[in-house]
């Protein structure tokens, strides 16, 4: 069972170290030389009612990954990793419906992820969530993606 938790400075150096995993580095944004101190940057810089969460273990608090959601015009996109220590105990897939929840309650219409065309952990997810893959397209910074539509 997991939890997603706000961010905290406490969290970044965990983060920073996390998302020097090529797994991570291979499907994000990410960049290779980002600190702790870019994290705490971040973190500061949302707003309170960002949708961007730590996703934890419920019972322990172990930090697992990072899960946020983009809402612009009613269309949420989130975007999450797992960290290599917690891939294969189902924490993305958990993260993933409880993004499309909080969504749905931040006021979206339908929800789409964007996953790169090779990344099949991902996709697999999406399907358990019931997401339905769609359109090809080349991403500016991730390269070629299908975008991905669950309408709940």
């Amino acid at each position: 069972m997991i939890e997603l938790r706000r961010w905290s400075a406490s969290g970044a150096a965990w983060y920073a170290e996390q998302a020097k995993d090529p797994e991570i580095l291979r499907w994000t944004t990410d960049s290779p030389d980002l600190t702790a101190a870019d994290v705490r940057r971040a973190i500061a810089a949302l707003p309170e009612d960002a949708l961007a969460w730590m996703i934890t273990d419920a019972e322990t608090g172990e930090p697992l990954g990072n899960a946020a959601v983009d809402l612009k015009d009613g269309v949420a996109e989130p975007s999450y990793w797992i960290a290599a220590s917690a891939r294969g105990r189902g924490a993305a897939t958990e993260a993933l419906r409880e993004m499309c929840a909080r969504s749905l309650a931040a006021g979206a219409e339908r929800v789409e992820l964007v996953i790169h065309r090779d990344n099949a952990a991902s996709a697999r997810v999406a399907e358990k969530v019931g997401f339905v893959a769609g359109d090809a397209f080349e991403h500016p910074k991730l390269g070629p993606c299908v975008r991905y539509r669950w309408d709940g």
